[in-house]
């Protein structure tokens, strides 16, 4: 990670009732092996905040989009 250089990059709570308990040092196997999508709490994808504080940054009411979705393809 360099200053100004664009990034990929994901944050998941440890503190979580699927993530809470491993050694500190197991963080990466505990995200990767314990940890769901209700984990996620920061998704950065090319710079750009795609996941805040566990919300979706873009799509402002993500159920409502995935009922859309689901029934266009059904149409």
């Amino acid at each position: 990670i360099e200053a100004g250089a664009r990034a990929d990059l994901a944050t998941v709570a440890l503190d979580s009732v699927r993530t809470a308990g491993p050694l500190p040092r197991l963080g990466a196997e505990t995200a990767v092996f314990a940890a769901t999508a209700a984990d996620v709490r920061h998704t950065v994808v090319g710079g750009r905040h795609v996941v805040r504080d566990g919300a979706h940054a873009l799509v402002p009411d993500v159920p409502q989009a995935l009922a859309r979705a689901v029934e266009a393809l059904r149409a």
